[in-house]
């Protein structure tokens, strides 16, 4: 079985693919940075090494020397400051080869970079396939006619929006685009609508697509517990992801939460 090197961000999404390794004794080595946030699990001190930011060399030749093949990015990754960036050799070349400094461009240009090193880099959603959202009704509950209506219009309204690289997520209630995602997230945007939906404030619905030109297999949108629970804190009626592009963190409980919350889960085309 071929080892994976994980290069990890912060959140629940490394913690599970590391944790997959570890139930199901697959070799594996994590790589972290100094400055960032680490996966919400401990690692072994012998599957893991700390990397200062802008060490592309040293990510290379730790990861050959532990005789890694495949490879996956997973978690959340802060820009580094300037001033803390120590660029080698290596990741000087990789910078002045940007066209663009757009998340999107800079992602897959580092997806082109690991291929080139020799490594084969998989998606997280080809590591745990059982992250991926499926299609169709995932709760008990079911959105109303007119809801499927507003699903629709705002599906059409986020890829337009995707284009521009402007966000992943809309808000919508009773055919109004209430807001849309914006850098401060997913979350934000949930807690900025709240007051925007009339006087009793509750409905709407959260309506999270990938960007068509997204490279998936290092950036899939990700939803979590967290995203359910505020949904039900400010009375929301639903959310709508895009089947087979986009993750679903802990989907059982996330089902559970919405269920007894009377909201709706779709995955939608």
């Amino acid at each position: 079985m071929e080892k994976l090197g994980i290069l990890a961000g912060g959140g629940k999404l490394p913690a599970l693919i590391i944790q997959d390794c570890i139930n199901n004794n697959k070799p594996y080595h994590v790589l972290t940075f100094k400055g960032q946030a680490e996966p919400e699990i401990e690692i072994p001190a012998q599957n893991h090494t700390l990397c200062p930011a802008g060490a592309l060399a040293k990510m290379v030749n730790e990861l050959k020397k532990q005789q890694v093949k495949n490879i996956v990015m997973a978690g959340a990754i802060n820009r580094p400051s300037i001033f803390d960036l120590r660029p080698d050799a290596i990741t000087v070349k990789f910078l002045k080869s940007l066209v663009s400094k757009q998340d999107d461009a800079l992602l897959s240009k580092l997806c082109e970079f690991w291929q080139g090193q020799g490594f084969n880099v998989l998606g997280a959603h080809e590591v745990l396939p059982s992250l991926i959202t499926s299609n169709g009704y995932l709760t008990k509950t079911k959105p109303t006619h007119e809801e499927k209506n507003d699903i629709k219009k705002a599906t059409e309204a986020v890829k337009t929006l995707g284009k521009l690289d402007i966000g992943q997520a809309v808000i919508i209630k009773d055919g109004t685009i209430l807001g849309v995602e914006a850098i401060d997230g997913t979350n934000a945007l949930i807690e900025r609508c709240a007051s925007l939906r009339g006087k009793k404030n509750k409905g709407g619905i959260l309506v999270k697509f990938a960007k068509p030109q997204q490279n998936i297999k290092v950036d899939m949108p990700t939803t979590g517990v967290q995203t359910i629970e505020l949904l039900k804190k400010y009375k929301y009626a639903g959310l709508a992801l895009e089947a087979g592009r986009t993750i679903m963190l802990d989907s059982q409980e996330m089902i559970k939460i919405a269920d007894k919350a009377k909201i709706f889960i779709q995955g939608a085309k």
